[in-house]
């Protein structure tokens, strides 16, 4: 059984959950533009988490004494946001964001909208980082808002 809305009244309108929701959209069709014209794997994979990139980068940032290295570090640990907002399907998207709308709103009313924000943006990342000790070799990229809804929930 898959929840479609709860009975818990809000004090407050969701603003941050909704804008959330219409980032993650717009990303989205943009991605079906891109397939449309066979750019998509590009964005994929430079916008999505690959482990293994992240892992060697940061090596080379702490150990080599490189100023390259951590300009290198700083734009491809940014992936660690962007995969949050990169999806691979239909299916993809709409199960995230309707998680993130049953459920969002209520730890939004808690949180208040800017700490929602905070923490929503801070889940995905700390599983991203937890995900890169876990498999620091693996090449494929991981995209989606996953781990920031596991966090809500």
């Amino acid at each position: 059984m898959i929840s479609i809305s709860d009975n818990i009244s809000s004090a407050r309108k969701s603003i941050v959950n909704y804008l959330l929701i219409g980032i993650n959209i717009a990303v989205f069709i943009w991605e079906v533009e891109l397939d449309i014209n066979g750019q998509l794997s590009d964005v994929i994979n430079d916008g999505g988490i690959v482990l293994a990139r992240i892992s060697t980068v940061t090596t080379d940032a702490f150990t080599g004494g490189n100023p390259a290295a951590w300009i290198a570090w700083v734009i491809i640990s940014s992936s660690l946001l962007s995969g949050m907002f990169l999806h691979s399907s239909f299916s993809h998207i709409v199960g995230n964001l309707l998680f993130l709308f049953v459920f969002g709103k209520n730890v939004e009313n808690l949180l208040v909208n800017g700490k929602f924000l905070v923490f929503y943006l801070l889940c995905g990342v700390l599983t991203g980082i937890v995900q890169i000790l876990a498999q620091p070799t693996l090449a494929m990229p991981l995209i989606g808002a996953n781990s920031a809804i596991a966090g809500i929930l």
